[in-house]
């Protein structure tokens, strides 16, 4: 079966992978977080991620200092 097509005909860009962090494991991360008090490398990567993701949001664009 067939992904269905856009009512006003543009094909959909498929989403970047590059910042994602699955929510579940994101979770589960901070749980173990505030259990431990210790922030693990997987958290801080999934923080950065997010971090970086955020940057290129819409009203972040134009910011000379995003590095």
């Amino acid at each position: 079966m067939q992904a269905k097509k856009p009512k006003n005909g543009k094909k959909i860009k498929p989403k970047s992978k590059e910042h994602y962090v699955n929510s579940g494991e994101f979770k589960a991360a901070i749980k173990e977080y505030y259990q431990t008090d210790e922030c693990s490398n997987e958290l801080g990567e999934m923080i950065t991620k997010i971090a970086y993701g955020l940057s290129y949001a819409p009203n972040f664009m134009n910011y000379s200092f995003k590095d």
